[in-house]
């Protein structure tokens, strides 16, 4: 029933039209909505592209290497699904509306799953799915970065912890984690570290409940094992690209992060922040669950009073304790760092060592690894008031044994409490979801800047878009970001490739000195005759000397070996 919920609640944010998978322009259009053109393109070009090992090999998009499709964020998974389907589908096809449906029902069930686990009570499960179903965090990348919705896979490796007394044998959550972990290489790799810490702090429960080494280490080789071996077939280790990359630090968490809902807010008024890299460390919980989180740390500090009244020993410290907390402290850590700040002020920098400092540049966006612990600030609140319900029920029990009425019976303010947190969450974060459903509530019609009838031209007699430097305005200078996304989609529709767009890591030292060498054939007499040559930075104009025609055609200056009839030269 929770995956039900999660399918009415995504139309009803982002409409039936988000599913028709021949509805590209939405993909196509670089208004504001970073990350699709990247995605889409990514994975035309992958589909486009003859079968090879790795299996996410893509031909085309950074001519003229072959790179894989995780680069372009294009849902690895999905992609290589409907490439075996490829002669079956439409010319241009789309797959990301189906992908975000399947995240947020996935997002429901497992929700349903985790509270079922604490209150044994379909209709509470079903409701407090909605806190899951409508987490902002996941909603804000659909339809952006699509791969990084995919927060069911924090979830589902919570689900394997929480139920680990369920398994008869420790060698079902062993092959669970060891699938859940592959999974996120086919998705997205930043909820790799995510998953791995959650399976690890299982791991460490098992080995303090039971101090079973051998059968602790296997379960976790088998998990890592499954990861390098799903990264290997899918094309993550490569010398094309440099895993690390610039910015780490920039997209922190800020210590205000968990109320601090920027613009998505109905109720709370946006926190400043002390660079604005750090909406990547977005952890907004909504003002319902920052209410019934309040309640639940009320109801656990009355339960460790009472407890501690009766024992005389505040224990805190335990083997069930122990290892969450060793995730709120590794993961909080991870989030913050390297340079921890609050609101707008730098508060200190952690120092590391330029060695951890490059391995962490891998997962640049440090701010999003606050999400396995935003959601088990929701598992705890849940536990919390579920643990609440269940006394409440036996309290009234024992009374009605001995002939007690209470006014207000555990049930009904239980059901108060959940029912009212909710719909405080829902209308708290209104504008989130009228900013998304304005993304499909009309239907938009891409057109690209390309309309001299030169451009069609061209395409019969030329194979090659080749953008000069710097390469490095494709990630730094939005213009140009479409705009070379937009020459790829050219390229796309006249079965032509380019040498460069915008991808999940930078390649631009690279390809400018891949520039610098083919031009330097070009002064040396090499004719590229089925190259279209790009120049996007007037500062950087190659000049004379490479017997090259400049044409000025829809504001682009472009460069061709053969004279284009009819066509005034650039600068003539």
């Amino acid at each position: 029933m929770g995956a039900l919920l999660g399918a009415v609640f995504f139309l009803l944010i982002f409409e039936f039209r988000s599913l028709d998978v021949t509805y590209i322009d939405r993909m196509l259009l670089v208004d504001g909505v970073k990350g699709l053109p990247q995605h889409y393109l990514g994975w035309e070009f992958f589909r486009r592209t003859a079968w090879s090992f790795p299996l996410g090999n893509m031909e085309g998009l950074i001519y003229p290497e072959t790179i894989s499709v995780v680069f372009a964020d294009s849902i690895p998974l999905f992609a290589v699904f409907f490439k075996l389907f490829s002669a079956l589908l439409p010319a241009r096809f789309q797959y990301f509306g189906i992908f975000c449906l399947t995240c947020f029902m996935l997002q429901g069930g497992l929700g349903a799953l985790i509270s079922d686990r604490f209150f044994k009570n379909r209709v509470f499960s079903l409701i407090l799915s909605i806190f899951f179903i409508l987490s902002p965090i996941a909603i804000r990348r659909s339809f952006y970065h699509c791969a990084l919705s995919a927060h069911f896979l924090i979830l589902a490796a919570f689900a394997i912890w929480l139920y680990k007394s369920e398994f008869k044998s420790w060698k079902t959550p062993m092959c669970l984690f060891a699938i859940v972990n592959a999974l996120t290489v086919t998705i997205h790799v930043y909820f790799t570290p995510m998953t791995v810490g959650i399976m690890l702090c299982y791991a460490l429960q098992e080995l303090l409940e039971k101090k079973k080494w051998s059968r602790v280490l296997l379960s976790v080789g088998i998990s890592f094992f499954s990861i390098l071996g799903t990264a290997w077939l899918f094309g993550y280790f490569t010398d094309r690209i440099s895993a690390s990359s610039v910015g780490l630090g920039r997209y922190s968490f800020n210590l205000n992060g968990f109320i601090n809902p920027f613009w998505y807010s109905n109720l709370i008024d946006s926190l400043p922040v002390y660079q604005n890299g750090q909406i990547e460390g977005f952890a907004y919980l909504g003002l319902g669950m920052i209410c019934l989180f309040t309640i639940a740390l009320i109801l656990f500090v009355l339960r460790q009073v009472e407890q501690t009244a009766k024992t005389k020993k505040f224990i805190i410290f335990n083997k069930n304790t122990i290892p969450a907390l060793v995730m709120l402290a590794v993961f909080t850590v991870l989030a913050l760092s390297p340079a921890v700040s609050f609101q707008a002020r730098l508060l200190f920098t952690i120092p590391l060592p330029d060695s951890l400092l490059d391995l962490l540049s891998i997962f640049r966006a440090s701010g999003r690894f606050i999400w396995p612990i935003y959601y088990a600030i929701f598992i705890f609140s849940i536990r919390e008031i579920s643990i609440y319900y269940r006394r409440s029920k036996l309290s009234e029990k024992r009374e009605k044994e001995e002939k007690i009425t209470r006014s207000i019976g555990a049930g009904f303010l239980v059901a108060m409490i959940i029912a009212s947190t909710v719909f405080v969450q829902v209308y708290d974060l209104t504008p989130l979801f009228v900013e998304k459903n304005l993304l499909f509530a009309e239907k938009v019609v891409y057109q690209s800047p390309l309309k001299s009838p030169i451009w069609e031209e061209l395409a019969k007699t030329h194979k090659h878009i080749y953008l000069y430097k710097p390469i490095n305005d494709l990630y730094t200078i939005w213009e140009r970001q479409c705009l070379a996304f937009d020459l790829a989609a050219y390229a796309l529709d006249h079965d032509m490739d380019i040498n460069a767009v915008c991808l999940a890591r930078v390649i631009a030292q690279t390809k400018d000195d891949q520039i610098t060498a083919h031009f330097d054939t070009m002064a040396q007499g090499a004719v590229y005759n089925d190259y279209i040559y790009i120049f996007m930075n007037p500062d950087y104009f190659p000049g004379e000397g490479y017997g090259l025609h400049y044409y000025e055609i829809d504001g682009i200056i472009i460069g061709v070996n053969t004279p284009i009839e009819g066509a005034r030269e650039y600068g003539a």
